[in-house]
């Protein structure tokens, strides 16, 4: 006997079953997807929910201490921020209708300011402006240190012989001198001596005598030292006044 061929009615009832497999498990697959989404959305939610809380505990703090130094904060109240804030965006729906324009939401805070970029190019040189007015003259600097001493000069021309001045004052007479010597035309040569100190009287010796004879008297052409003098032998002593 030949084998049986399977039904027409057969063969579709397998394709329609294999066809609603296939549908059921893109669904079971589509569902599980959706809430993988769910459960990632609302960790997402939460998440935020904690860090919103936490900010609004940290600037709600803030807040406290400037007013606590007397200053008063710009930035409005936590709670007030928070409630101008939208929620988090949900799953997607089926499309609505066109609603109304809704209000506008508050400003959000400003980002946190981002880094400096890179110097750009040098850019090409302006064209050269117009002169300035002349500004007001500056007070005078302080006076700059001493300068070195120069080189010395050429020697200039001798000056001419000045006059004569006029002869001055006869000065007072000195002291009468403590000894003086003189010479005799013999060639005998004394040395004559005060008597007593500041005395205008004098005594001679000769300290030097080549031949006897009187002891003439000294002239002032015989003293170097005196003018005129007048002598007496005494016993080889010769006794003689002081000039007068």
């Amino acid at each position: 006997m030949r084998p049986r061929r399977p039904r027409k009615d057969t063969l579709v009832i397998a394709v329609v079953l294999t066809a609603l497999m296939l549908v059921l498990g893109l669904a079971f697959w589509a569902l599980r997807t959706a809430s993988d989404s769910e459960r990632q959305a609302r960790q997402a939610t939460a998440a935020d929910a904690t860090a919103i809380t936490q900010l609004s505990s940290a600037l709600e703090q803030t807040r406290a201490q400037l007013q606590a130094h007397g200053v008063t904060p710009s930035a409005p109240p936590a709670t007030e921020i928070v409630q101008g804030v939208p929620g988090a965006q949900g799953a997607a729906g089926s499309a609505g209708p066109a609603g109304s324009p809704g209000v506008a939401g508050a400003t959000g805070l400003p980002g946190v300011e981002g880094k400096a970029g890179a110097t750009g190019a040098t850019g090409p040189a302006g064209a050269t402006g117009p002169a300035g007015l002349v500004g007001a003259t500056g007070p005078a600097g302080p006076a700059g240190p001493a300068g070195s001493a120069g080189a010395a000069g050429v020697q200039g021309p001798p000056g001419q012989n000045g006059q004569n001045g006029a002869p001055g004052a006869t000065g007072a007479t000195g002291p009468a001198p403590s000894s003086w010597t003189w010479t005799d035309s013999t060639g005998t040569t004394y040395t004559c001596s005060q008597t007593a100190p500041g005395a205008t009287t004098y005594a001679c010796a000769a300290s030097g005598s080549p031949s006897q004879s009187p002891t003439p008297t000294p002239s002032p052409s015989q003293s170097a030292t005196t003018p005129t003098a007048q002598a007496a032998k005494r016993n080889g002593t010769v006794v003689a006044t002081g000039p007068e």
